[in-house]
C-alpha cells in the first residue's frame, strides 16, 4: 500500500472487523483504531470457522467499513479464508486488509494473487488511515 499522508481522514464511527489469534495483538489494534473514532468487532478465530463467522455477523450493529485479519490463523485457516466468508456475508466488495507478520515472502505472494492488500505487522496509525483512504470509496471519505 502506499503511504498517504496522515489526518487526511477521519476513520469516525467507522466500523473494523478485527481478527487475531494472539489476543495481545488483537488489543493492540483495537488501541490503534480506538483513537482514529473507529467501533471494532473482534475475534481471536479460535473455534469451528462457521460459528466464528455467523458469530462475527452478529455482532456487528451494520455492515462493516473494513475488515484486518490476520494471514496466518492458529486453526489452520487463513485470513483469505476468513475474508472469503465474510464477503460471502457482507458482499463481495466488503474492504479487507490481510495482515502478515512472517518474515517469508509467500504469505505476501498468496495474498497479492488473492487481489487483497496487505501491510506487514506491527501496523502503527498512519498505515491504518493509509489502508482507509485507499479502501474506503472516495464518496465515503469526507472533504479534504
Amino acid at each position: 500500500m502506499n503511504k498517504l499522508a496522515p489526518g487526511l481522514f477521519e476513520a469516525t464511527g467507522k466500523l473494523v472487523i478485527v481478527i487475531d489469534d494472539e489476543p495481545a495483538v488483537l488489543g493492540s489494534l483495537v488501541l490503534l483504531l480506538q483513537p482514529l473514532g473507529c467501533e471494532t468487532v473482534t475475534t481471536t478465530f479460535q473455534g469451528d470457522p462457521a460459528s466464528e463467522i455467523m458469530n462475527l455477523a452478529e455482532a456487528c450493529p451494520r455492515r462493516p467499513d473494513l475488515v484486518l485479519v490476520d494471514y496466518g490463523l492458529s486453526i489452520g485457516y487463513t485470513g483469505l479464508d476468513v475474508v472469503a466468508d465474510l464477503r460471502a456475508v457482507f458482499g463481495e466488495d466488503l474492504p479487507a486488509v490481510v495482515l502478515i507478520d512472517e518474515i517469508s515472502s509467500e504469505p505476501f505472494a498468496i495474498a497479492n494473487e488473492s487481489g487483497l492488500p496487505t501491510l506487514r505487522k506491527p501496523l502503527n496509525a498512519e498505515d491504518l488511515l493509509a489502508a482507509f483512504q485507499e479502501l474506503i470509496e472516495p464518496s465515503e471519505m469526507p472533504p479534504a
